[in-house]
């Protein structure tokens, strides 16, 4: 306990500092605005100083969450996964917060890194070396170590290969970044956090992933093939799904990806270049999976719900994607009528997109020798009619690309 004292009074000035900031309550709106300004547009290019004290600036500021006003955040579009409610206490703050610093370049990723380890170093040193768990009260004060902030800082450690676990490949990281995850990795309190946090799941790894720039990446294209290909096949496809894997399932991976695929072409804002070469690599990986789609016909994800029928698994996944559009739709009937016209076009569109890149095969069947049954050929001509025929030329005809693929079956 007396160390846990030392602990606090060598870091007093930091405490009363923030205890002084918040003490002022017309302040907290301004504050929380300039904080996520700072943390989620300016990071990448705020200087190193500045970056160690804004870990320590929330560290401190979890420690006094009671005294904080409620905040309300608007306009912040958050993952299908992430549930948390519009008006957060501080501590669900910097959660969000933790979400929404991207990793999408290189200086983005040094940031947060350089971020996350000075507050991880802070919490440990101020606040006792002791405590296991994620939160630690220390002579009346809590420290908060956010899940979120350790699971992202986690998925860059193995991203950048900072334990060595792969000898095929090693980034160029800036000198005192490295050696503070060296130092955090070699703690024995740190991997008892480890140990407690929860685990970044194979969907939560693809979104990341396809967020980071090709262009800007600390791994060249070979390696980040390398790392890929190691983080799929090797640990998320054998993984089980309570640790967020696929239990050795190749349908469950190639719909994880095939999603994901869809659910970036969304969203992405980068360079088309950079996009279509993070995707490419996504798309490799399905088609190196789909060989091993018929050992999974027993899977129940290959089942739809209320259908008896099995069909291909291309088309259960466009299925899957209309099915959430309508139960979305029957949530919010006020605004129904054009809204869900429109998304299931937009759905139709990325589909044909994405599906034009795989075997055509897997419109019928998840064998590449076997022959479709009637069955599946029904279902292959119903999807023409319905969702493809509405965009078809003036002459009755199919987009040559669509043409294409369909010949590539004879």
């Amino acid at each position: 306990m007396s160390d846990s004292m030392d602990a606090l009074k060598r870091y007093h000035w930091a405490r009363d500092f923030v205890a002084m900031v918040i003490s002022i309550t017309p302040l907290h709106r301004s504050l929380y605005f300039q904080l996520w300004r700072k943390s989620c547009h300016e990071g990448s290019s705020i200087k190193k100083e500045h970056t160690y004290g804004l870990a320590v600036f929330l560290c401190h500021l979890c420690t006094n969450h009671s005294t904080m006003l409620p905040i309300l955040l608007t306009g912040i579009i958050r993952p299908a996964e992430n549930h948390s409610p519009d008006v957060l206490t501080m501590c669900s703050y910097v959660d969000s917060l933790c979400e929404h610093i991207p990793v999408s370049t290189s200086q983005w990723m040094e940031f947060f890194l350089r971020f996350s380890c000075s507050y991880v170093e802070h919490v440990l040193q101020a606040f006792n070396t002791n405590f296991t768990q994620l939160k630690a009260n220390v002579a009346g004060y809590t420290a908060y170590l956010s899940p979120i902030l350790l699971k992202k800082m986690l998925y860059l450690f193995h991203r950048l290969n900072v334990r060595g676990d792969s000898r095929f490949y090693k980034p160029t990281l800036s000198e005192d970044v490295l050696c503070m995850m060296r130092n955090l990795v070699s703690l024995q309190q740190f991997q008892q956090f480890q140990e407690k946090g929860q685990q970044l799941s194979f969907s939560e790894w693809c979104r990341w992933e396809l967020s980071i720039s090709a262009g800007d990446d600390f791994l060249p294209d070979s390696d980040r093939r390398i790392y890929h290909q190691y983080r799929v096949l090797d640990h998320y496809l054998p993984l089980g799904s309570p640790e967020g894997g696929c239990d050795g399932c190749a349908r469950k991976a190639c719909s994880v990806l095939f999603h994901a695929l869809l659910d970036s072409g969304n969203r992405c804002s980068q360079q088309q270049k950079d996009l279509d070469v993070s995707r490419n690599d996504m798309i490799n990986l399905i088609q190196e999976l789909v060989p091993m789609l018929s050992q999974d016909s027993t899977d129940e994800t290959s089942h739809r719900s209320g259908d008896t029928w099995r069909g291909s698994w291309l088309l259960e996944q466009f299925n899957s994607r209309l099915d959430e559009i309508q139960s979305n739709a029957d949530e919010n009937k006020s605004k129904r009528s054009h809204n869900s016209d429109l998304l299931q076009a937009t759905e139709v569109a990325s589909f044909m997109k994405l599906a034009i890149r795989l075997p055509p095969f897997l419109l019928f069947t998840d064998l590449l020798d076997s022959i479709p049954d009637k069955q599946s050929i029904k279902h292959v001509v119903h999807f023409i009619n319905v969702y493809l025929r509405p965009y078809t030329s003036d002459n009755c005809c199919l987009p040559l690309m669509l043409l294409f693929t369909f010949s590539r079956l004879c």
